[in-house]
């Protein structure tokens, strides 16, 4: 007989945390939960499962969960093929880099164009269950193709990550900003 059993291997803060929309770039590596590996469906699956958690276990001093979850994957990755290691870069650190700050300089220069584009590339690409931009040309209201990432507060909270509209966006650190999509 075959049955689902689910692993967590996050702590349950960490997952509440993450149900509330507080992206994993804000919040802190973990130590990976235990693994009762003897409900695996076959030997196999109980080795995959096994490696999954020292991988994590092994990234356990990373910055973020992010970061720990990222380098686990690109360990085990790493041990299917040859070759350089893969260079991991992280969509929460892209907000201070020239790149992203010229494509945010363009979307203030236009904001009814780039939610346009956006707009159209999730009409064309519904498979993958985006939600269109937001925008009111009448009251100058454009949302943008991007999140704000706040950090933790003063109580080390982290906090959920938040729509950015044209109008707030030269008020927000690029340090806190991600792309969507």
């Amino acid at each position: 007989m075959l049955t689902i059993t689910d692993w967590h291997a996050a702590p349950p803060k960490l997952e509440a945390d993450q149900r509330a929309d507080c992206p994993l770039c804000r919040l802190p590596a973990f130590a990976p939960q235990a693994l009762d590996a003897s409900s695996a469906a076959t030997p196999d699956i109980a080795r995959g499962l096994r490696a999954m958690r020292d991988s994590l276990a092994l990234h356990h001093a990373a910055s973020s969960a992010a970061e720990q979850a990222a380098s686990a994957c690109a360990a085990l990755a790493a041990t299917l093929r040859t070759g350089p290691a893969p260079h991991l870069l992280f969509a929460s650190r892209l907000g201070t880099t020239s790149a992203m700050q010229h494509l945010v300089a363009r979307m203030l220069a236009d904001p009814a164009a780039c939610v346009d584009a956006y707009n159209r590339a999730v009409a064309k690409h519904q498979v993958f269950g985006l939600a269109p931009l937001a925008a009111d040309s009448t009251r100058k209201r454009y949302e943008l193709p991007l999140w704000r990432v706040p950090p933790l507060d003063s109580t080390g909270t982290p906090m959920p990550r938040q729509r950015v509209y044209a109008h707030t966006l030269p008020s927000i650190d690029p340090a806190h900003l991600a792309p969507r999509a």
